[in-house]
């Protein structure tokens, strides 16, 4: 019967898509299972023998006695790490560890997910945010005129800085649409608005500079009546070829950073730090995760995120980011929420307080990622555990009763 129950929690423990570790408060590996081997790259011998500082970088293996102390008095943590391959590769991974009695004793279960993925993600967001917001931009101009075909009459000597022309090389010359690379759309466009006396007001369009290259400019010009009795145009071009070409960067990276956000299988937030935690923004993996859409929670229209945290997690969530915020840190904490079909899913957060330049909270922002699959296998596993420690326990019982009813057996033939 012993090694029936043995059997069965083998190949749950084996089986875990997740890497397993259990070691004793001294820091000696117990047992590992084939993903936590395959992963490392070691055979189970190997690991049990050279034990969980070994296979930590040395970031974090100098760390390790402090995590057992703290999961002695705790009970259970969790907590990012950094594990080596035998072939010195290393790979992130976040580690939820508890206390469990494991053959009589006191021992440690981690289970360690490989979070690379998720750190490319929040280094990609990163770089995205910092690349969008350092984005800047500056503009040059010229003062020009022209008679009512359009032809240049008058340009101010700053041309030169924005297209390379000299004012000679223009004035009487060239026609206004003969710079443009959009000629007939522009011509068309500039001598309908001489011609009915139209102003132009921040009108977008390109020119050419000397050199062929296109360059983006913002127009502003209104009709001028000349002592001859002539119509003519008078008007300003200011370049916004940086700004312009800023713009359309930008909006490739919002296009980038939108396509990112919607394909993280986790929700990106931007929130309040208030009651409601009022989010300000909020992907639309949500209606993924919990059944709600995104734009539900914005401002609060229809719901607030506080109202699907599970009741009795909301002063875990609250007091863990009220205390991360004081301290100037990051938080993760680990709790329920509750679907739109009433079902419960565990999830983990990581945020941190935006400040301005004077220490005022601007607003939150964080990730939150579904961990319920990971919860239910540690679950799994800790009930599995226990049920094989009872029976072996029953199964120890049962033979130290046989012993004695052995002696006692002896005993009386011996009379």
């Amino acid at each position: 019967m012993k090694a029936k129950m043995d059997d069965k929690y083998q190949i749950i423990f084996e089986n875990l898509n997740e890497a397993v570790f259990i070691h004793d408060l001294e820091g000696n590996f117990l047992d590992v299972n084939k993903e936590a081997c395959s992963r490392l790259g070691y055979t189970k011998e190997q690991l049990l023998e050279i034990g969980p500082q070994k296979i930590d970088s040395p970031k974090y293996a100098k760390m390790v006695p402090q995590r057992i102390q703290e999961l002695k008095s705790k009970g259970k943590l969790v907590f990012r790490s950094a594990h080596v391959t035998s072939n010195g590769r290393e790979i992130p991974v976040e580690i939820n560890s508890q206390v469990i009695d494991f053959h009589g004793k006191k021992a440690i279960l981690s289970l360690a997910h490989d979070i690379t993925n998720r750190i490319k993600n929040e280094q990609k967001i990163l770089e995205l945010n910092k690349a969008y917001e350092s984005l800047v931009s500056e503009s040059k101009s010229f003062i020009w005129e022209v008679d009512e075909n359009g032809l240049y009459t008058y340009v101010s000597p700053s041309i030169e800085q924005v297209l390379g022309y000299k004012p000679e090389e223009v004035i009487g010359k060239k026609h206004f649409y003969d710079l443009s690379p959009d000629k007939e759309e522009i011509k068309k466009i500039g001598l309908a608005f001489i011609k009915e006396g139209k102003k132009t007001i921040n009108l977008e369009n390109r020119l050419l500079d000397k050199n062929g290259k296109i360059f983006w400019i913002l127009s502003y010009g209104l009709p001028v009546k000349k002592q001859d009795g002539s119509t003519g145009y008078r008007g300003i071009d200011r370049d916004i070829n940086e700004n312009k070409l800023n713009k359309i960067k930008l909006e490739q990276f919002q296009k980038e950073f939108s396509n990112l956000v919607n394909n993280i299988p986790g929700i990106i937030y931007k929130c309040k730090f208030d009651k409601n935690w009022t989010m300000m923004f909020v992907s639309n993996y949500i209606e993924q995760l919990c059944g709600y859409k995104a734009s539900d929670f914005v401002e609060n229209k229809i719901r607030t995120y506080e109202s699907v945290i599970y009741k009795q997690d909301r002063s875990l969530v609250s007091e863990g980011i009220s205390k991360a915020v004081k301290e100037n840190r990051y938080w993760e904490i680990d709790y329920r929420i509750i679907s739109k079909d009433e079902k419960n899913i565990w999830v983990h957060e990581k945020g941190l307080a935006i400040k301005d330049n004077k220490g005022n909270i601007k607003h939150l922002e964080g990730f939150i990622f579904d961990i319920s699959k990971e919860m239910e296998a540690q679950e799994k596993l800790k009930k599995q555990t226990q049920f094989t420690e009872k029976m072996n326990n029953l199964m120890v019982g049962r033979e130290l009763k046989m012993i004695e009813l052995k002696k006692e057996i002896e005993r009386l033939k011996g009379k």
